[in-house]
């Protein structure tokens, strides 16, 4: 009796997997794989960050502009009150500061360079681990899409 409950229970379980793995594609693995990854997406916000790093390194070499105004009144009656306004813009430019400017775009450049990698990488691994871990449950929908991208 225990037998044949448990030969039911692995029938059963395979024929849920093989009705899984008739819908699942390869596509949809890396696709479900990819939203739900903890280290894609540091991988995706650490690459955010050094983007916005090297936009931060490159304003060094922009002018800053400011401008200001105001307004004030004096006096305790509106015969004797006086106003006044002043306006004001500045400007600065950076023409030279000891190179640190382009030493940190440098940096920035090459940090942005190792971001891209590291992306990369985890894409690779992620891919990699993916693949072993559903082939034998992809079958067919993994070995058609191979032969077209061949």
């Amino acid at each position: 009796m225990k037998k044949s409950v448990i030969a039911v229970l692995l029938l059963i379980q395979m024929f849920t997997i093989n009705v899984f793995a008739a819908d699942l594609t390869w596509q949809d693995v890396l696709k479900e794989a990819k939203q739900k990854n903890q280290g894609l997406v540091k991988a995706q916000e650490s690459l955010k960050q050094a983007q916005y790093q090297l936009s931060i390194a490159y304003s060094n070499f922009m002018p800053q502009i400011s401008a200001s105004a105001s307004t004030g009144r004096s006096g305790s009656d509106t015969t004797s009150a006086r106003e006044s306004y002043s306006m004001g813009v500045s400007g600065r430019l950076s023409l030279f500061s000891g190179l640190a400017d382009y030493s940190d775009l440098q940096s920035k450049k090459i940090g942005l360079e190792i971001e891209e990698l590291s992306y990369q990488r985890t894409i690779s691994d992620l891919v990699l681990l993916e693949k072993r871990f559903h082939q034998p449950f992809i079958g067919a929908g993994l070995s058609k899409l191979e032969s077209k991208n061949t």
